[in-house]
């Protein structure tokens, strides 16, 4: 069961990425909803937390206006990928490579809308 519910979280925070931009409101949903599943399913995350570092950092870039969160989220997204269980790193490299893509073009937009640049780490 607890796949099926970190599987739904994924799905969400995937069409939310890819869609258009979510309002403050849906993004407080979003972030309610997916934190919610994400709490159900901790026995999963002990197998393998590296899904979860990934999943939610992706939650940010999805769900915040920041750039600075968003530009801190794709640094997440590394961590989610370097830290994979070994026979998971193909998919992991693979997610990897389409989340930073996406995460890049949002913080993009984000620093175009609020006219702020994200601090370099």
């Amino acid at each position: 069961m607890e796949t099926v519910l970190f599987n739904l979280a994924n799905l969400l925070v995937e069409q939310s990425v890819d869609g258009p931009p979510l309002s403050p409101a849906e993004q407080e949903t979003l972030k309610t909803e997916v934190s919610d599943l994400i709490g159900q399913c901790e026995q999963l995350r002990k197998v393998d937390e590296s899904a979860f570092v990934d999943l939610e950092g992706l939650l940010i870039v999805a769900a915040s206006n920041d750039p600075a969160e968003i530009r801190k989220a794709i640094e997440q997204l590394q961590k989610g990928r370097d830290n994979c269980l070994p026979e998971d790193r193909e998919y992991a490299e693979a997610c990897f490579e389409l989340n930073a893509r996406v995460a890049w073009r949002r913080l993009l937009e984000v620093e175009r809308q609020t006219g702020r640049p994200a601090e370099r780490p």
